[in-house]
């Protein structure tokens, strides 16, 4: 039996030996003819654990006589494009510098073995700023699958918008981008990368649930506070607090805690402790205490006077007054401070303490022998 290889090569099979199968499979012509292999199976590239952690680059054009850089982020499949002039290794530093000063140093490129990229002032870019550079195989777009996708969006976006120069159909088309929710990820790149929604015209149409809130609250405070009467309690107050059980309608104590706008924490006389909402407390006006501004009125209240006794000295029958006499005065234990502040003082007082501006009750007046 007998075989002809495909360059015209006649070859004998021998019984029980494989030299006819060797040497076909060795034949040069044959193998440099072959077909193009099947494909090999996919592996794609691992999907990063946080954003910016991979960029892929690539070019897009020319388009109207310019290039366009494009940066895709492997994590949030945000994409960043920016139109250039040229497609030098300075140019394409520049435009990253400035998306860098956005966003952040990757740890890792990836891009195509074009000039630019491949550059020495490229690498010491990369090399400087710690940035991982990887290459991928040339002539196989599918290695970079995820740049020559972005690259596709790009192109095919542009000519379906007819307004405007080539930069401002770039950044309206990138714009809604990047606040569609992506097919792979099924969230939108700017959630992913900037943790909030991007708000757009869209966003008009949907009610605003906080202005409504806000709106109707508004409202609500605007009719209550017609028949309202504004009211300054802080803590150390005495007050009278509504008693809610058996006993006394209102409960006497003092504010100490003010937990709560319009909340206070009282503390009873007795010892116990209640909370009660400003609406249950009013003021409580003591004897004792110093003038007391009103909060409502913003009048002063002075406390009561001690009893001055004027007396004649022992002795004497109590002749009557005269206008030139002066006075002898005797007091129950107060000076002349304690008729202005109430404090008692066991000395007696002086006859400048008469002629103070504080009224008194009914003094009267003897002659002094």
């Amino acid at each position: 039996m007998s075989k002809r290889c495909s360059h015209g090569t006649l070859l004998h099979r021998t019984r029980g030996s494989t030299l006819l199968d060797v040497h076909v499979r060795h034949c040069y012509p044959c193998q440099s003819t072959r077909n193009t292999p099947a494909k090999a199976p996919l592996h794609p590239w691992e999907w990063p654990s946080e954003p910016w952690h991979r960029l892929h680059l690539d070019y897009a054009g020319p388009i109207n006589g310019s290039m366009i850089l494009i940066i895709t982020d492997a994590h949030t499949k945000w994409i960043d494009a920016y139109v250039t002039r040229g497609t030098t290794s300075a140019i394409v530093i520049e435009r990253l510098r400035r998306c860098f000063a956005t966003h952040g140093l990757p740890r890792m490129i990836v891009s195509d073995n074009g000039s630019c990229f491949s550059s020495t002032e490229f690498a010491k870019f990369t090399r400087r700023n710690g940035i991982k550079h990887k290459f991928v195989s040339p002539h196989h777009q599918a290695s970079n699958g995820l740049a020559e996708r972005s690259v596709g969006i790009i192109k095919s976006g542009l000519q379906k918008l007819q307004e405007g120069t080539l930069e401002t159909k770039l950044s309206r088309l990138l714009f809604k981008y990047r606040i569609t929710p992506q097919s792979t990820t099924g969230a939108a790149p700017s959630e992913l990368l900037m943790k909030r929604h991007l708000r757009s015209t869209l966003d008009n149409l949907k009610p605003d649930i906080s202005s409504n809130v806000y709106q109707s609250q508004l409202n609500q405070k605007l009719v209550h506070d017609k028949t309202s009467n504004s009211r300054c309690i802080n803590i150390g107050d005495p007050v009278f607090a509504r008693n809610f059980g058996a006993g006394a309608t209102c409960l006497p104590g003092d504010i100490i805690e003010k937990p709560g706008p319009l909340s206070s924490v009282i503390r009873l006389q007795d010892g116990r402790e209640i909370r009660r909402h400003q609406d249950h407390i009013t003021y409580r006006h003591c004897e004792s205490m110093e003038p007391v501004a009103s909060s409502q009125s913003g009048q002063q209240f002075d406390p009561p006077l001690p009893e001055i006794v004027v007396a004649a000295p022992a002795g004497s029958d109590a002749p009557k007054t005269s206008a030139n006499a002066t006075p002898f005065v005797e007091t129950k234990g107060i000076t002349s401070d304690s008729v202005s502040t109430g404090t008692p003082r066991p000395k007696g007082i002086t006859s400048d303490s008469v002629s103070t501006g504080t009224p008194r009750r009914s003094m009267r007046r003897e002659p002094f022998a």
